[in-house]
């Protein structure tokens, strides 16, 4: 049996996978809010005093991990002495912790829960929650004032660096703990802290993990001294290793699990992925050229590259592949909820959407800005919709990733779709014609689960080939193939597009190089 464990801003989830069919067979989950009140969450997490300010008290994490593995150990058909290898993905925060909390895991007693014997040994008890807690964005100005190349960090690390980075909170805390900076010996994020926990040692991080922080250099595939200078002092001291995808095994599961819960001590764990590299592996991301796109309230297109593109545009960014290579990825903020306020002002009812979308479009029906709300990352204003059509605007959409998709200097094979927009026959045939390639209906529930279980498999050397039979031939629901005659209409409309957009942004083109 294989154990994969998401820990997701909400919950806690443990899923029993088959390694024959990759199937989950049995899942508990934990719901912070609901599960854990004394914890005073909501979603998951604690708003702090400051403005933009989210954390977790890691021991939330810890005290769910505990109850988790109790509840597995606790079900009659499930025997935990059978699991063989154990990953997982975790939410992006870290946690700071004293030089003690390693020889207290090293000792840890199956007679008392984990909280109880690790509390003492934390710096603190207060993890930022990135991608959300902004309230470190005057670090993060500080950090890129100091640093010789201020945009040359987003093609050093492939993401920009921000205040919902680890750099600016490491920042933060470097500068602001009145002089016991050098009382923090280790420095985790979520998934190495976890898995420090359940191998009894000081853990690394994957590889594909280390984007949150915007301190790994990619193309050195190395902690970059540079930044680490800008950051905080001794910083390279702190920070875990780094193993390389995929499915490292850094240790086995410890003495406290096998006593406790009834694992093998022969059982393995791997390193865990980020949530991006686990998710687009069990959507079918596995060759260079595989892309997905997930049309939901944010529409999120994502392609494996085997280089790192020259330059990396604002609205992008680039990690690592967990299998090889890496991945590029593009967001649009106006996603499914503009399309339907689009469908809703233009008065269009549901059975009219296909019949209105599988409109021949031609030099008088063209594309328009699909900018309902403002683009925030990108700084750009919401466009007219005097003139929009609910075809004009879906083909806005998808011409908008195709301008941009030209920095990435790598074609998608085929795209794999899903998401609720993705259920409309018409919207898959507009994006295999703009993009000119198959494109492929999925269901893309329990993909990072997927993702854990094809790693485990290439751990346990279970071939590729066997690898695409078992997972990936079974995601597709329908395929769409592209219209060739629609080629040079759709290169004529991006040509348009490419205009329109020029003209919004009022010749900021710096900003926008393709």
């Amino acid at each position: 049996m294989y154990l994969s464990i998401e820990c997701s801003q909400t919950q806690f989830t443990a899923n029993i996978i088959s390694p024959k069919t990759g199937e989950i067979t049995h899942q508990k989950v934990i719901d912070f809010d609901e599960s854990m009140p004394h914890r005073n969450t909501k979603d998951g997490l604690i708003q702090g005093d400051n403005v933009g300010e989210y954390f977790v008290d890691p021991q939330m994490w810890v005290e769910a991990l505990d109850l988790v593995m109790d509840q597995l150990a606790s079900e009659p058909d499930i025997n935990l002495a059978e699991v063989t290898a154990i990953t997982g993905t975790a939410v992006h925060s870290i946690v700071y912790l004293k030089r003690e909390f390693y020889d207290q895991l090293e000792a840890l007693n199956p007679a008392l829960p984990l909280n109880e014997q690790l509390r003492p040994h934390y710096f603190n008890r207060i993890s930022p929650f990135l991608d959300k807690d902004s309230s470190a964005i005057l670090n993060a100005d500080t950090i890129k004032q100091q640093f010789n190349s201020p945009e040359g960090i987003r093609s050093i690390t492939g993401i920009p660096l921000t205040s919902t980075t680890g750099a600016a909170h490491i920042h933060r805390l470097a500068t602001h703990s009145d002089g016991s900076w050098n009382d923090v010996t280790h420095i985790h994020v979520t998934s190495s802290f976890l898995t420090s926990i359940l191998t009894g040692k000081s853990s690394p991080i994957d590889e594909t993990d280390t984007s949150q922080l915007c301190l790994y250099n990619i193309h050195n595939r190395c902690w970059d001294g540079a930044l680490l200078d800008c950051v905080a002092p001794h910083l390279s001291e702190k920070l875990p290793l780094v193993t390389e995808s995929p499915g490292v095994v850094i240790g086995k599961i410890s003495d406290y699990f096998c006593h406790k819960y009834g694992f093998s001590p022969q059982a393995v764990c791997l390193s865990w992925l980020s949530v991006g590299a686990a998710y687009a592996l069990g959507n079918g991301i596995v060759n260079h050229g595989d892309a997905s796109f997930v049309l939901r309230d944010h529409y999120k297109y994502t392609i494996s590259t085997k280089t790192i593109p020259e330059e990396i545009p604002s609205l992008a960014k680039v990690t690592i592949h967990p299998i090889h290579g890496y991945l590029a990825h593009m967001s649009l903020e106006n996603g499914a909820q503009s399309f339907k306020q689009t469908i809703k002002r233009l008065g269009i009812e549901v059975e009219e959407i296909n019949s209105q979308l599988e409109d021949m479009p031609n030099s008088t029906k063209l594309p328009t800005l699909p900018f309902v709300e403002p683009e925030k990352a990108l700084h750009i204003e919401p466009s007219s919709q005097l003139s929009t059509t609910l075809l004009s605007f879906v083909t806005g959409q998808f011409l908008h990733f195709k301008l941009y998709s030209y920095w990435l200097q790598q074609e998608p094979h085929q795209i794999l779709i899903a998401g609720e927009v993705a259920s409309l026959k018409s919207i898959r045939q507009i994006c295999a014609n703009i993009f000119q390639v198959p494109v492929i209906h999925i269901n893309d529930h329990n993909a990072t689960s997927r993702g854990h279980a094809i790693i485990m498999d290439l751990e346990n050397e279970v071939s590729r080939r066997e690898i695409k039979e078992k997972y990936i031939l079974e995601l597709a629901l329908s395929t769409t193939q592209p219209e060739p005659y629609m080629a040079s209409v759709y290169r004529n409309q991006l040509n348009h597009y490419h205009h329109l957009l020029y003209d919004h942004i009022n010749g900021k083109t710096e900003q926008f190089r393709i």
